[in-house]
């Protein structure tokens, strides 16, 4: 039996269609492809996550160590208060971040009720420096606003009215010791 060119021709490409049908030599390839862009998101998103609160941690600690120094006196009676305040934060900082970028809120009060609202409305955090003297009330506030990376964390973090960051605050409330001259 011979057969022309047209029965070859079609048989040739139905077996070549038959074997490319049956062949899954790049199924992993398309399987990563499809799905390597959703994990490495939730990766990223992972490790900013940490990263913003290894953050948030670090600057509880460097608030609490340099409010210490307010409530000692030290920096009362240091000849620059804000630049020892601030010089003592950015030690406890330990570079994580740029102290530049820390807004620094220290504000004394005549009774703790006071302090407590003032501390719970982060509406009133400012850039004011008062540290006041032995016996007063004093609730120091430091804030920084941590800018995400990764795209759609931003978007499920942030709401929709904020500028795309996060603040994050730590504030320490205490009386001051009785510091003599």
């Amino acid at each position: 039996m011979i057969l022309g060119p047209r029965k070859l021709l079609r048989r040739y490409l139905e077996c070549k269609f038959r074997q490319w049908r049956q062949d899954n030599r790049g199924s992993a390839a398309v399987e990563i492809a499809l799905v390597m862009p959703v994990l490495l998101l939730l990766l990223f998103a992972m490790i900013e996550t940490i990263y913003m609160f290894f953050i948030a941690i670090v600057l509880e600690g460097a608030t609490a160590d340099a409010s210490r120094q307010i409530r000692t006196g030290q920096v009362q009676k240091a000849g620059a208060p804000v630049a020892a305040f601030r010089d003592e934060l950015c030690r406890g900082m330990s570079g994580v971040v740029d102290c530049a970028d820390l807004g620094i809120s220290v504000r004394n009060f005549a009774q703790f009720r006071e302090a407590n609202a003032v501390a719970e409305d982060g509406n009133n955090v400012g850039n004011a420096f008062a540290p006041g003297n032995a016996g007063d009330i004093i609730v120091a506030t430091v804030t920084y606003k941590y800018d995400f990376i990764t795209p759609l964390l931003r978007e499920l973090l942030i709401r929709e009215d904020g500028d795309g960051a996060r603040l994050i605050s730590s504030s320490s409330a205490f009386r001051n010791e009785p510091f003599g001259d």
